[in-house]
């Protein structure tokens, strides 16, 4: 049986760095429920991009701990459903940050809901959020 992939936004990967208790033991249970915890390629970028202002050892155990999740990555599909999901919510007045809209496309592409924090995933029509 294969398992179900779910992507973790940039804030809840933070939030198990931090060791946030409540956080983790989520996640672990949706890993217990069969769940395959993911990132995305945005996901990826941006926390390391945070990584950037700490020492040489701290950036790279962080490079380390990014290093054991599954990358989802950004598809010509990805791509459509961004184009679209950008146009939706400008529409509709609604603006979200650029990393947001690739996080969200790269997880409906994969058919991965996404773990967030951030209520303005909610506003994305068809991704399936998980709020934590």
């Amino acid at each position: 049986m294969n398992k179900v992939e779910i992507a973790i936004d940039t804030n809840t990967l933070i939030e198990i760095e931090k060791n946030n208790k409540d956080v983790i033991s989520k996640i672990d249970k949706l890993e217990l429920n069969g769940a395959e915890i993911c990132i995305t390629s945005p996901t990826y970028s941006e926390y390391y991009l945070g990584l950037m202002k700490l020492s040489l050892e701290k950036k790279e155990k962080g490079r380390q701990r990014l290093d054991k999740y599954k990358i989802l990555n950004t598809t010509r599909n990805s791509s459509k459903l961004l184009g679209e999901i950008k146009y939706t919510l400008s529409k509709a007045g609604t603006p979200t940050p650029v990393f947001d809209l690739f996080i969200a496309s790269i997880a409906m592409d994969n058919g991965a809901p996404l773990v967030t924090q951030d209520g303005h995933f909610k506003s994305i029509p068809n991704l399936k959020v998980i709020m934590i």
